[in-house]
């Protein structure tokens, strides 16, 4: 790979601004004639930005301009070609391409949420299937029961917007969460597991239901996909991982895929609340926060039979509520 300058925050906004107005005429560059996809991602990745943003535009927005070749060389390089326009703003390339779909840069969402990146927003028809975006609405080799790739669920219909919270420490790099919520569910607390998600593909997603099976060189780099659903990659790769959701005026309003979490049933997109002191009494719901006289402040993650469970500083603990 050609050794080059690194672009400046200058070039880079530039270059965002023409993607953002749907400015990429040009030449394409010279694709690389080797069979391995490492080659094809070097040798883009030598050239200057400018010189393959015409290939990156065209491939988004314009991709029946493009033969099959180039179409699936620019999909392997877009991550890295976003990830360079977005260093020198401290953005990740996700986050760029979400604000170049949206046609607004910066990006922000209609309300920011601490410790998430927002990825743009998508419409619900009202039907949402959670699924590995591989397999959306394919027939499963294995059952439902032990290893579902698929599920649906009734939804608000509108805007859904989308954000991901990513690891820390050694998952850093790693998506950990994906969530997917409604103008009516922001302080919706959304703890209700309704099941898991089968992955096989290393990514898994929410779309709705008259949203197009993704091609796989749509699936490059986090985000929304036909302004009809989203997807994220899942963690650590394949598996099963754990669906909440929460609701609001009888259907869904938020929905949570958590790929990696100590206490997934958390929901850390809500805002934080006031703390109310504790009385077998007083009538408690997830998400409150409860302050005992012994064991401190703890936060209220599922509600059961008339108890709840309470998540403390040490541990999980069932206390009862509403006795009258």
């Amino acid at each position: 790979m050609t050794r080059r300058s690194p672009t400046t925050r200058a070039e880079a906004g530039r270059l965002i601004e023409a993607l953002v107005e749907r400015r990429f005429d040009g030449p394409l560059p010279p694709l690389s004639t080797a069979v391995l996809i490492v080659e094809w991602t070097s040798h883009l990745c030598g050239l200057a930005l400018a010189e393959t943003l015409p290939l990156q535009g065209r491939a988004l927005f314009a991709s029946g301009s493009l033969e099959p070749r180039a179409r699936e060389h620019a999909a392997w390089h877009r991550e890295a070609f976003f990830h360079e326009l977005g260093a020198p703003f401290g953005l990740s390339a996700r986050a760029v391409l979400a604000a170049v779909r949206a046609r607004k840069f910066p990006l922000v969402p209609p309300r920011p949420i601490g410790g998430y990146e927002y990825l743009g927003a998508f419409r619900c028809s009202g039907v949402l299937d959670v699924a590995d975006p591989c397999h959306l609405r394919k027939a499963s080799r294995m059952p439902a029961s032990i290893f579902a790739l698929s599920s649906t669920v009734e939804a608000l219909a509108g805007p859904w917007q989308v954000f991901v919270r990513a690891g820390v420490g050694e998952d850093a790099d790693c998506t950990a969460e994906l969530a997917v919520i409604h103008a009516d569910g922001v302080d919706v607390v959304a703890a209700e597991q309704i099941g898991t998600i089968g992955v096989d593909a290393g990514m898994a997603g929410v779309f709705d239901r008259t949203c197009p099976e993704p091609a796989q060189t749509e699936l490059h780099v986090e985000g929304v996909v036909h302004g009809l659903g989203a997807f994220a990659f899942s963690g650590h790769g394949d598996g099963l991982y754990p669906v909440f959701v929460g609701k609001a005026l009888g259907r869904v309003a938020k929905l949570r895929i958590v790929f990696i979490a100590e206490h997934p049933e958390r929901d850390a997109t809500v805002p934080p609340r006031a703390s109310r002191r504790y009385a077998s009494s007083e009538v408690f719901a997830v998400g409150d926060v409860v302050d005992h006289p012994k064991f401190g402040a703890g936060s209220v993650i599922r509600v059961v039979d008339g108890k709840i469970e309470v998540e403390f500083d040490d541990e999980v603990r069932t206390l009862i509520h509403g006795r009258r």
